[in-house]
């Protein structure tokens, strides 16, 4: 049966809730990835590249703004602090300009609230995410896994990856198609008790192997 992407969405939005208990950590997000919109701001995401935070917004043409700031601050604190800046006038004057501001020092292990100053423009609504340390490519947890396993890799561009998971001797268990996400979690209720390993493979080729341990139940 073909792996429908928009399924996996849903299921692993819900998994998020289980993934902040794990952490530690427990906050009523956003239902979109995007902040609101103003009226000089046309788009504004964040996405997570290694153990750094990658702010892209776009500025609708003809808009003035001298300059645009990111601030962040951790979800339990009031207080923003600058995590960088582009300055400048921003916006064509027939087109859309993008942009891109790096966060090189975000909050690890922990929600990370993201705004832009836009200028005297004022600014946009907050966009939340949550920064995983990766130690290598990846992270897993928890480890070892009971009914199910998270894994954090770096895909900054969303590419599209498929899950392959496989037992001690070899045999192919589980096979995920059509992944576009930097977090998936792997079901291990059908699965036996003992050592796995997963591959990612990224449709660039790119390829990104583990290992994971599964409790007896």
């Amino acid at each position: 049966m073909q792996f429908n992407s928009s399924v996996f969405h849903i299921i692993c939005s819900l998994k998020l809730k289980t993934l902040f208990l794990l952490l530690g950590i427990w906050v009523s997000l956003p239902p979109s990835a995007e902040g609101q919109l103003s009226n000089i701001l046309e788009k504004f995401s964040l996405v997570q590249n290694g153990n750094t935070v990658i702010a892209n917004f776009s500025i609708v043409s003809g808009a003035s703004c001298n300059g645009v700031t990111l601030e962040r601050r951790l979800a339990d604190d009031s207080t923003f602090q600058e995590a960088g800046v582009i300055q400048g006038v921003c916006g064509g004057s027939e087109f859309i300009e993008h942009y891109s501001i790096v966060d090189e020092s975000p909050n690890l292990g922990a929600l990370n609230n993201y705004r832009l100053i836009l200028g005297f423009t004022g600014k946009s609504s907050e966009v939340v995410i949550l920064v995983i340390e990766l130690n290598n490519e990846y992270t897993l947890f928890p480890q070892p896994m009971d009914e199910e396993v998270f894994v954090k890799f770096n895909n900054p561009n969303n590419e599209a990856v498929t899950l392959r998971v496989f037992d001690a001797q070899g045999r192919r268990v589980k096979e995920l198609k059509g992944l576009n996400n930097d977090l998936i979690f792997i079901d291990g209720s059908s699965l036996g008790s003992g050592l796995f390993i997963f591959q990612i493979e990224f449709t660039s080729s790119r390829l990104i192997s583990g290992k994971f341990i599964r409790l007896a139940n």
